[in-house]
Order: structure tokens, then sequence, then C-alpha cells
């Protein structure tokens, strides 16, 4: 992705990275309507509940006919509107991330942008479900999908995921000029040869601006460490403070702050690093943080004043 430039994007399906190289929206082709087999519920086997499936015919087909999808914003929201809520979030410096989740039946799709002055940076769109009779659903969604959608492994029979990126390199680097002259330039990394390996995984989830990273220690009923503090621990334990500085530099507003907490960990703040966690703790962005089952919001100054959460 353009923000820590690599040739590929990493990409997350329901929380499950996959790796995959970017396709652009010049290169892409429109894939054709979908399959009406979606909709012939009387030929599925007993145990699948047909109603679901007719629903989940209907969100495929809406889900489909978004992708590929162009740079500009508008477009998308417009036919996207009818699916669900729109839900958009600033992420301070010009950057805003937007996202749709809707459910059919069996099948759930989220479609999550981030976009610069209407224009897209990079967007994501997936859809997963725990199926009946997956050997025959399965197959039947994944082709009602299109091949715009790459299908997503999992070691769980019933489980099925796919996605689609698409991320549009001239506004890309428009907006890491922009932040480059707010917070300054990315840092010359240390190259690994596992993309997906630790701390290639952890960094590439903190440098994006689609991942909804919450503020916290523990979340929910089950106590699960939120995502970003697991991703910035990694990178904390490896002491990879040329990564986490360049975290600090991204587009993820969760992350910058649990950026500045690690380097703080680590004594490594520098003069430089001081200044830019100045700056970004007077931006009018609101963060989300947990704790146990209570979530609510945070200011980016008092999130950057405290030490945990």
């Amino acid at each position: 992705m353009g923000w820590f430039r690599s040739a590929c994007v990493v990409t997350s399906a329901i929380g499950m990275l996959t790796l995959g190289c970017r396709r652009t929206a010049a290169s892409a082709k429109r894939a054709p309507a979908a399959s009406t087999a979606l909709c012939a519920v009387d030929s599925l086997p007993a145990g699948v509940n047909r109603d679901w499936f007719r629903k989940d015919c209907d969100l495929l087909r809406d889900v489909r006919a978004l992708v590929p999808f162009g740079p500009d914003l508008g477009p998308i929201l417009e036919k996207a509107r009818n699916l669900g809520k729109v839900q958009t979030a600033d992420l301070g410096l010009g950057i805003e991330r937007t996202s749709i989740q809707t459910l059919g039946g069996y099948v759930r799709c989220e479609i999550v942008v981030a976009s610069s002055q209407d224009r897209l940076l990079v967007g994501r769109f997936s859809c997963s479900a725990n199926l009946d009779a997956p050997e025959i659903t399965g197959p039947i969604v994944e082709s009602a999908l299109g091949s715009g959608f790459v299908r997503s492994p999992s070691d769980k029979p019933k489980h099925f995921a796919a996605i689609a990126t698409e991320e549009f390199a001239d506004t890309m680097a428009k907006a890491r000029a922009d932040l480059d002259r707010e917070l300054g330039p990315l840092s010359r990394v240390e190259p690994t040869p596992d993309p997906s390996a630790p701390p290639w995984s952890a960094y590439q989830t903190l440098m994006s601006p689609l991942e909804d990273l919450v503020l916290g220690s523990r979340c929910g009923v089950a106590a699960d460490v939120p995502r970003g503090r697991s991703e910035i621990t990694t990178l904390r334990l490896l002491k990879r403070i040329d990564l986490i500085r360049t975290v600090l530099r991204g587009p993820n507003p969760a992350a910058r702050v649990y950026a500045k907490r690690a380097l703080v960990e680590l004594a490594a703040v520098s003069p430089v690093d001081q200044a830019i966690i100045d700056r970004l703790a007077t931006l009018p962005v609101s963060l989300r943080r947990c704790s146990g089952c209570t979530y609510g919001s945070v200011t980016s100054a008092v999130a950057f004043r405290a030490r945990d959460d």
C-alpha cells in the first residue's frame, strides 16, 4: 500500500489477513450480473434456510454491482445507501473512513473506503458467512460474487469469506505527500522477506486507514485484546523502533496513539517524534476506546496525554 510503499496490499476479511497484489480501477473489468442460480432455492439441499438464501441473493447482487469501483466516493455512496447505514470517521489531516455494514440471510458484507476530498485512496469490500451445506452453497455464493472477489482460505468447513480491494495510486500519493508535510516523511525501514509474518502483518494493519482500531487493554465479555494494541505490542517486543516511528506518521489515528505509547515505553521518543506527537494531539479527532464491555470515545488530546487505557 502507498503508506508504506509496498508492492502488494495486505487486506483483512473479517479479521483473517490475506495477501494479494493490488488491482487498480484501470485494469479491473466489470463482472457480469450475478447468476440467477443463487435464487434457485428449490434445488438446495435440506437444512439450508431458503428464505435466508433469497436474502443473500439480493444482497450479493447489489454488492457485486459495486465492484470494481472508481476513484470517486459519491457514486459508491449513492449506490450503497440502500444496503445499510453509512458511517463516517474523521481520521485527521484530511482523510476520512466511510463504512457500510449489511446483512442478508447467511451472508454479511462490509464496505470500507478511505478518501480525501471525496476521492478514494483505497477500498475494501468483504463478505463472509457460516453456511449450511457449504460444499454446495459455498461455490454458489462465490460464483454470485464474481471474479472481482477473491475467496480467503479458512480451516473452518462452514466458514466462507471473500474480499475485493482497489487502491488508487494518484490519490494515495497525494495523501501521503500531505501527511509528509504535516508529520514528516516516512523513514526507511528494514525489509523482511515474508510480508505475512511478524512484524510486517502487524505493521500493515497499523498503517491501514481502513482498520477501525480501538484504544484499550481488554474489550468485550471475552476480555479480548483489541486490534491495534496486539499489533503494536508485537512491534514493541521486537524493538522495531523504525516501524513504530513510521506508524506515528501513518494515516490511522488510533495506531498513532499506540505508536506514541510504544516509543515512550522504549524510551525512544526523539525531539522530532515529540514535535509530531504535539501536533497530533491538537487534531479534532475522536477515537474509540473500550473498557471491558463499555465502549466510548476520547479526544486526541486526552488519548495522547494518557500513558495507557
